[in-house]
């Protein structure tokens, strides 16, 4: 018992790719009934793993000591994305995955910055992310927009090197979305003129008979 108890302590700190390896090792032999409970245990604790690094890594890595705190994210001060940044490398390196350096809500703040700040102004906005994040945290954040918002995905991946240019990107999608609201307006607005003038036809022809 203590020998599977010292194994599960040790399989709880490997990175991913070898637990996974660990537990395709003990499933293809021809396990003892210990061994086979063994196995069944090692694969609960990597399922929980998995799913908590995916949906909060941060929260999970605190938990289990790979880091000691979780700065707040402030985009108005460097040093706390500097900060962060290296959380997201801390716990990518322990288990083996690709880690944002934001959290859900935090990505969401961002886009909301991105979207809202005078086009005079995102050059030096986006400028700044880089040196702070570096070069594999920033392109986590890309990625992470990649579906939603790839232009903002794209203004990213430009952010040090071309800052003008990936402003260039975001007022551009702002202007495609203004377009899209407005033209959605418009049909909204045609469609409901449309359906009255036949409500008043329909009513006039009930009326005569």
């Amino acid at each position: 018992m203590e020998a599977d108890a010292a194994e599960l302590r040790d399989f709880a700190l490997m990175p991913l790719p070898e637990q996974r390896a660990r537990i395709d090792e003990l499933a293809a032999a021809e396990a003892t009934p210990r061994e086979q409970r063994l196995l069944g245990r090692l694969q609960r604790s990597h399922s929980r793993l998995r799913k908590g690094l995916e949906s909060a890594p941060f929260e999970t890595a605190l938990a289990r000591g790979v880091i000691d705190t979780v700065t707040p994210l402030d985009f108005d001060y460097p040093e706390s994305l500097a900060a962060r940044a290296t959380q997201a490398e801390t716990i990518a390196a322990a288990y083996g995955m690709a880690v944002s350096p934001l959290r859900p809500a935090e990505a969401r703040a961002l886009e909301a910055l991105l979207d809202q700040t005078a086009p005079e102004a995102l050059p030096e906005l986006l400028a700044g992310l880089r040196p702070e994040f570096g070069n594999a945290a920033l392109a986590e954040v890309a990625r992470g927009f990649e579906t939603a918002r790839p232009h903002l995905a794209v203004a990213l991946s430009l952010a040090e090197g071309r800052p003008e240019i990936a402003a260039d990107i975001i007022e551009g999608g702002r202007c495609l979305k203004q377009a899209a609201f407005e033209a959605g307006s418009s049909l909204l607005s045609g469609a409901s003129r449309a359906f009255g003038a036949h409500s008043t036809t329909a009513s006039g022809a009930q009326t005569t008979s």
